[in-house]
């Protein structure tokens, strides 16, 4: 997370470096105030900051967010350190667009077929003169990255066997679940696998595969960076 979020960062940074930023209304007390931020001349990543009593819009050309936060919070809040959790939980839910974790989601699924594996079939595969990895055991808690090794594993154990093995038809299958579930895009796809027989996914227990959209992601830290350049003008103006 952190170097996403540092990633996040240096992108908005590089958006709103020539951008600047105008006040264009201010009314009541309470930190009412609506501010342009763009770049002269351009529209590309045109956006206003609109803070009334109620809450907090923010449109143009980096897509609507509004915050469930109003005046109240206001422009420090918007500036704030904490945009991953703190700000992203203030969005309206209608705002907080979600993609597959796919690193997550590959674990699981690895997780699931490594104990499978383990539990049911490595007497055979021992027989078959089959190397069984020190990473395919019965407690596995594999990364990600376990999906690629797990995934040529079982290719590799397919192509060797007879077609007509006990345990061809399972790593066959196997082997296109595996191949549906690393080309899933969006998390509807992650839960359509096919079946592959012994193996429960229990998706009611499984971790969530949800994570804030990337896009949404960089928009905040835009919307975080402009915050922070109009709170340092701010303080310049009332020094």
């Amino acid at each position: 997370m952190a170097k996403d979020s540092e990633r996040w960062i240096k992108e908005a940074r590089e958006n709103l470096k020539d951008h600047q930023f105008k006040q264009l209304a201010s009314w009541g007390e309470g930190g009412r105030e609506v501010w342009e931020c763009s770049r002269p001349g351009s529209s590309c990543y045109a956006f206003t900051i609109c803070i009334t009593r109620m809450g907090i819009a923010v449109v143009g050309d980096i897509d609507g967010l509004t915050f469930n936060v109003g005046s109240n919070y206001g422009m420090p809040f918007l500036a704030g350190d904490d945009v991953g959790y703190y700000i992203h939980s203030k969005l309206e839910a209608s705002c907080k667009e979600k993609e597959l974790n796919r690193e997550r989601y590959l674990e699981y699924v690895a997780r699931c077929i490594i104990r499978h594996i383990a539990n049911n079939y490595q007497t055979e595969l021992e027989a078959l003169h089959v190397g069984i990895p020190d990473w395919l055991t019965e407690d596995a808690d594999p990364c990600h990255k376990d999906f690629e090794r797990l995934q040529n594993f079982v290719y590799r154990v397919w192509h060797s066997m007879e077609v007509g093995h006990d345990l061809w038809d399972w790593f066959y299958s196997c082997h296109n679940l595996m191949d549906s579930a690393d080309g899933a895009a969006e998390v509807h796809e992650a839960y359509d696998l096919p079946d592959l027989d012994g193996v429960d996914f229990d998706w009611c227990d499984a971790p969530d595969f949800e994570k804030p959209r990337e896009s949404l992601m960089v928009r905040l830290h835009m919307v975080n960076v402009a915050a922070k350049r109009i709170m340092e003008e701010k303080q310049k103006l009332a020094a």
